[in-house]
């Protein structure tokens, strides 16, 4: 399923914050390199917060969350990569 969305895919490290969203994409899926929390808003407005996020892991697992921000504060998951198909 990700393999399908993700197609001509691009990637960009993304820029912390509480109140501006992407402006590389209008969604992408999240790549989370080091463990860590991390707050993000996802496509449909909803801004779950996940902890203890193992280094390797893509938000979602095979389903992605698509999402549009990820928040600076209590942000401590590193080598965070944004993938997209926009």
């Amino acid at each position: 399923m990700i393999q399908e969305q993700l197609t001509n895919k691009s990637a960009f490290a993304p820029t912390p914050s509480d109140s501006v969203d992407f402006t590389q994409c209008r969604y992408g899926f999240l790549y989370v390199g080091g463990v860590g929390t991390v707050k993000v808003t996802t496509l449909s407005g909803d801004s779950p917060t996940f902890t203890a996020v193992p280094a390797g892991t893509v938000l979602g697992g095979a389903m992605p969350l698509k999402i549009k921000r990820v928040w600076s504060t209590g942000l401590t998951a590193t080598n965070l990569v944004v993938m997209h198909s926009e």
